[in-house]
């Protein structure tokens, strides 16, 4: 079975930060449905090139935010890879909650 995925990268103005920045969040869409989330990362509105879905290169910090990005959306592609392979289905909402997980940091008792 063939199925679309993308991701996409922008900012959700709607909340500002006192410094002005507004917090990047990342889009995962896979056979029409769509899930979100927060990257944890932030960037100035007049910063951010949302046809890029990445930071101004000018910008400060934008080489270390710009390659945290790269790191989320190659994970998620290979997370994707691995499910659709190995489960042969796969969901938006799926693929979100299975990257959180792997992003969490273990918990010591």
């Amino acid at each position: 079975m063939k199925s679309t995925f993308s991701i996409l990268f922008y900012i959700d103005r709607s909340k500002t930060s006192e410094r002005n920045e507004c917090i990047i969040r990342c889009r995962i869409t896979c056979n029409g449905a769509s899930a979100s989330f927060s990257t944890g990362l932030h960037t100035s509105p007049v910063d951010w090139q949302a046809k890029k879905g990445r930071i101004k290169v000018v910008a400060n910090r934008a080489n270390a935010v710009n390659l945290q990005l790269n790191s989320i959306e190659d994970r998620l592609h290979a997370l994707y890879e691995l499910t659709l392979r190995e489960e042969n289905y796969i969901t938006a909402e799926y693929l979100k909650e299975q990257y959180q997980h792997q992003n969490k940091p273990p918990r010591h008792s």
